[in-house]
Parts: C-alpha cells; sequence; structure tokens
C-alpha cells in the first residue's frame, strides 16, 4: 500500500506503515456480551419449565420477608407493601409460598433433565441466573449464615480478630441480626472469606442488612464463573455438557444456597472448578495457587487436591511417552493418540482393563507431594499477607455446637445418648455414644480418604475428587445441605449411570423440601402452610390448571403413554 492511498474499512495505520485490524474495545465486547445474554434469555423463555422455575423463585423470596429471615424489628416488609406477612395468618402464607415455591423450582428442573423425555437442546444457558435474579433482593435465604458475614466483617474492618472474639463485640443492628447460637463464637472461616466479608461490609456504608445482603454479590460472581467453566471442564474430561449444567449449574439446591444464602462456599467450589481445569492443562504452579484460594474461602477446598495430582501426574506420563517416541517428535497421529490417555477411562474401576495414562505408585506420589506442599505452602502465603492469623484452627470445633440431623453419625450418637438419658444415666455419661460416633465416623473418613488418595485419584482423578467430597460429608459430625455442593457441581464430569442421576435427582429434591419445611417451622406455621399447600394443589388439579410443563406430564405418564402410541402404530 502506497501513502497516497486510501486505507480499506477496518484497518488502521502503524507505524512506518504497517496495517492492522483494530483491536475489539471493551464497549464492544460489553455490547457483545449484552447482546449474548438478551439471546440467552430469550432462547430460555421459549421452554415453559424456565417459567415455572421462575414462578417458584418469585414465590420463595416472596414467602421469605418474614420475621424468620429479617433482622428483629426491620420495618423493610412495611415499606415494600408486605406487612401482611408479619402477621400469624401473613406468616403462615409465607411459608406456604415457600413450600409452593421450592415444589415449582423442584418440579421445573426435574422436567429439564437431559434424556429421552428432556428438553430439546438441552438446559438453556440462561436458567441458573434467570431463576438466581428474584433471589438477589431477598433477605438472607434458608440460612442466617450472611447476617454472621456482615457482622465478622465489621469485625475485622474494626481492626477486631475475628478468630478470638464473635459477633457480641459490635453490638448494635451487625450483631442483633445474627443467629444468637453464634453470637458468641469466633469465626471458623478462612482469611480470603473474611477479608472478602470485610471488602463488603465498607462498600454497603455500614448498613447492616444491605451488608448482608451484598454478600449475594460476590456469591452470584462466583456462580458465573462456575457456569463459565464448567462446560470448558466437561469437554477436557470428555463428558457431555448437558447432565454438567443440569445438575451442577442449574439445580435448584445450588441456586437456593450459594446465591440465595450466600455462603462462602460458592467462591471455593468456583475455585475448586478453575484449579481443576488449569491441573488438566497441566499448569501446576497455577493450580495449585487457585486451590490455595480456594482454601482461603473454605478449608474443604484442600480436598480437591487429590484431582489436581491425578491430572498431573497422567499429564507427566504422556508427556514422558512422546518424548520417548521418535526422539520427542511423533508424527500428529502418534501425538493425538497418545495424549487421549490423559482422559480417565470409563466404566467401573475395578477390574478395568490397562490404562496407558495411569502413572505408576512411585511417579503420583511424588507428584502428589508436589501438589500438596506446593498448595498448602501458598495457602500459608495466602493466610500471611492477609493478615489474620491461624486462629480458625482453634475455631473448626464452632460448628459442632450445632447438632445436625442430616449428619449419619451424630444421629446414631444423639440417638445412643437420647436412650442412655431414658435409661437415667447422668449427662457425662450419655455423651459417650455421641462421641464414640462422631469418632468412628472421622475414623472412617480418614480411611476413606486416604483410600480416595493413593488408589483412586492417579486412575481416576475426577472420580476421586466427587468421592473425596462424598466421604467428608457423609461421615463428618456437621453437616448442612450446601456441604454437598461441591458433590453437584462436579458430579455432572464423571459419566455415571442413570441410575446415578436418579439418586442423586432424589437427594436434592429431599434437602430442597427440608429446607422449605425448615423455613416453615421457623415462622411457626408449618401445620396450616402444609393444608393451604395442599388445598392449594387441589383445587389447581381439580381445575386441571396444575402448573406442570409438558415434559414433565409426559414424563410421570411414562409406560402408558408408550403403550398408547404402540396400539395406534399397530392399528395403522
Amino acid at each position: 500500500m502506497t501513502k497516497n492511498e486510501p486505507l480499506s474499512q477496518g484497518q488502521t495505520t502503524q507505524a512506518h506503515g504497517q496495517t492492522q485490524q483494530p483491536r475489539r474495545g471493551m464497549s464492544t465486547r460489553v455490547r457483545g456480551s449484552m447482546r449474548a445474554l438478551v439471546s440467552d434469555a430469550r432462547a430460555a423463555f421459549a421452554v415453559p419449565a424456565v417459567w415455572l422455575g421462575l414462578f417458584g423463585s418469585v414465590l420463595i423470596v416472596v414467602g421469605s420477608f418474614t420475621p424468620a429471615s429479617l433482622p428483629p424489628d426491620s420495618e423493610l416488609p412495611y415499606f415494600i407493601g408486605l406487612g401482611l406477612l408479619q402477621t400469624g395468618v401473613g406468616r403462615a402464607v409465607a411459608a406456604a409460598a415457600v413450600l409452593l415455591g421450592m415444589a415449582s423450582l423442584l418440579l421445573a428442573w426435574v422436567a429439564m433433565r437431559p434424556g429421552r423425555h428432556g428438553v430439546r437442546g438441552g438446559v438453556p444457558r440462561a436458567t441458573w441466573w434467570l431463576w438466581s435474579l428474584p433471589m438477589l433482593v431477598a433477605p438472607p435465604l434458608f440460612s442466617r449464615d450472611a447476617y454472621s458475614y456482615a457482622a465478622q466483617g465489621l469485625l475485622v474492618s474494626r481492626g477486631m480478630d475475628p478468630y478470638s472474639t464473635g459477633p457480641i463485640s459490635v453490638p448494635g443492628p451487625f450483631a442483633d441480626q445474627v443467629d444468637p447460637m453464634w453470637l458468641f463464637t469466633s469465626a471458623p472461616y478462612g482469611p480470603l472469606a473474611l477479608r472478602t466479608q470485610q471488602l463488603v461490609v465498607e462498600l454497603s456504608f455500614d448498613n447492616a442488612y444491605f451488608a448482608a445482603v451484598a454478600m449475594r454479590v460476590p456469591a452470584f460472581m462466583s456462580m458465573a464463573l462456575i457456569a463459565s467453566l464448567l462446560p470448558r471442564m466437561t469437554e477436557r474430561v470428555g463428558v457431555s455438557v448437558e447432565p454438567a449444567r443440569w445438575i451442577g449449574i442449574a439445580n435448584p439446591l445450588i441456586l437456593i444456597h450459594l446465591v440465595g444464602g450466600a455462603h462462602n462456599d460458592a467462591m471455593a467450589v468456583a475455585l475448586i472448578v478453575a484449579a481443576m481445569l488449569l491441573a488438566f492443562d497441566g499448569r501446576f504452579w497455577i493450580s495449585s495457587l487457585t486451590i490455595a484460594a480456594a482454601a482461603g474461602y473454605k478449608q474443604t477446598a484442600l480436598l480437591a487436591m487429590v484431582a489436581l495430582a491425578g491430572y498431573l501426574a497422567r499429564r507427566a506420563v504422556v508427556a514422558r511417552r512422546i518424548h520417548e517416541i521418535s526422539g520427542g517428535t511423533p508424527s500428529c497421529e502418534e501425538r493425538t493418540a497418545i495424549e487421549a490417555d490423559r482422559h480417565e477411562p470409563t466404566g467401573p474401576v475395578r477390574g478395568a482393563p490397562h490404562d496407558p495414562g495411569a502413572p505408576g505408585m512411585v511417579e503420583y506420589i511424588r507428584v502428589a507431594a508436589a501438589v500438596g506442599t506446593a498448595s498448602i505452602g501458598l495457602f500459608a502465603l495466602i493466610t500471611f499477607v492477609c493478615g489474620l492469623g491461624w486462629g480458625w484452627v482453634e475455631s473448626l470445633s464452632v460448628p459442632l455446637m450445632a447438632r445436625s440431623i442430616l449428619s449419619p453419625s451424630t444421629v446414631v450418637g444423639s440417638v445412643g445418648q437420647i436412650i442412655m438419658l431414658g435409661l437415667g444415666s447422668s449427662a457425662e455419661t450419655a455423651q459417650i455414644p455421641l462421641d464414640t460416633a462422631r469418632a468412628c465416623g472421622m475414623a472412617i473418613m480418614a480411611i476413606g480418604l486416604i483410600w480416595t488418595t493413593l488408589w483412586l485419584a492417579p486412575r481416576r482423578p475426577t472420580l476421586s475428587v466427587v468421592t473425596a467430597f462424598v466421604i467428608f460429608v457423609a461421615c463428618g459430625s456437621v453437616v448442612h445441605a450446601w456441604y454437598m455442593i461441591p458433590v453437584f457441581v462436579l458430579l455432572g464430569l464423571v459419566p455415571f449411570s442413570e441410575r446415578t442421576y436418579t439418586v442423586a435427582m432424589w437427594v436434592i429434591a429431599v434437602l430442597g423440601v427440608y429446607a422449605a419445611f425448615d423455613s416453615a417451622l421457623g415462622n411457626g406455621s408449618i401445620t396450616i402452610a402444609v393444608t393451604l399447600v395442599a388445598a392449594l394443589v387441589l383445587r389447581m388439579r381439580a381445575r386441571g390448571v396444575l402448573p406442570l410443563p409438558a415434559n414433565l406430564r409426559a414424563r410421570l405418564a411414562g409406560q402408558h403413554r408408550h403403550a398408547h402410541i404402540e396400539q395406534n402404530q399397530k392399528v395403522g
């Protein structure tokens, strides 16, 4: 091009007469992202089940504006026209709304299950954020932990040690909205969680309620990161994206607890997925740093080190085999065939055929030791930089104050404790069955995690991290529904059978209903609420307007529908 020739459209000049295509500006990328969001929303709204789930989410939000979820003496319901929900009858109506909303949300999600009767084209990408948007303006849902987060953030902001004192040290609106059980307890959370809580509080202009609700901002951003990275991870491990999007992103249990409850687990799980993706791509240091950051929010994130070790060890095997062939210069076909061995085999672990990508035990232990040393060392560095110390170690027993009915060992021990008390034993003697059951649970957990680390991880890295979190939940002394979220987020990365997904679906449904009933109990009106919901459902069924999507009715119709079709074919 001569200097007198005009520039072609879309070109810009540089020094020495060179030309290049202009870079896309930030505004262009933002507009493109907004158009993509609008397009995804339109596609989602074309699916009836999405509307049903959105209806359920709105019902849950409306039903949450009661004293059970709000700070004491809150005037907010009267300001937004929901003052009726503060009365006895109103609280019963609110509890019924939460129950019906949870049922609608679960039914909508079940209707979109991938499979023969699933939604064509899979679960719409926008489903998770469309169902989450109403929750952003609700009080903390199904847990008051967000109020504790706000108080702990204020402690840090005022220069106090959250690991040696509790919310009672900041009397006033921040402490008033904390559950009385946790008023005098120190924080058991990692240093990054507390620094994040401090930042949210300082950006909330010292408004206690707004600070608690604003804890959803990092949680919602974490859900967006999960929604972005999980499909990429399915490509790496070679599984379909639809089961992962259904059970790991659009899952109602994940949304109500991560977004609705604003739990720290959101940031931890998002960083776990990011660390696994980086480790699969061979990024040792950055993946170790990412898992260390995840532990800075929730210390149990370190369980995911088993997946990092497995991925990196398998990659080392592939790299060595590539180097051994043709002096390190294999053909494209040979390289492709060897790199395919990085994928985990499918089928049962025991009795599986030879796995050429599996590392030897010595090589795996070497890589696992390196991952563990790097991750824990970087976690120590993060702790030092945050400047809050290691006080959380002594606070790990704080959650044990709650008697968790979702913990098998605690339930068994509690039954033994009740029997001992009924037989006239002293309180100290009756405590023995509970302590023994919990100790047995911890011993089983230790054995299971050792087996997962040394035997399962080098063979099935992705399955190993799911197994590690299942063992942690099943054997833990304290279990909350949101402790299961890492399992459900990562479950879709493993090619499980339909039966496994069915079991997981029922577990999610039971935990969702449990959360709704627990909320109704908080309003002291569970009987009236259940009666109202039952009456409403029966009336809607009688009128033929029960809000079930067509594909769910087809799923429930099942064999009768197929038999009718076969009969028509025979007649034809």
